[in-house]
């Protein structure tokens, strides 16, 4: 894959490479990943509202799970 980006933003990830020390491919490789990873978990976030509005999963209020932790230590 070639990724081309604008001048604007070639400038601003190179002086940020300078003071960093890291290559510009880590910067965008990483902040690839933690954006695919972040709109993983919202389609995640997606489906299990779609499976509890359905009424196929249940909800737990908090303390109904601060009890059954308790539960689970004694």
């Amino acid at each position: 894959m070639i990724l081309q980006i604008n001048s604007d933003i070639n400038t601003r990830l190179q002086h940020w490479s300078t003071i960093t020390k890291e290559s510009p491919q880590d910067f965008i490789n990483n902040i690839l990943s933690e954006a695919l990873d972040d709109w993983e978990d919202y389609q995640d976030a997606l489906r299990i509202c779609a499976e509890v509005d359905a009424g196929r999963m249940k909800t737990y209020t908090l303390a109904e799970v601060e009890q059954h932790l308790d539960d689970l230590d004694n």
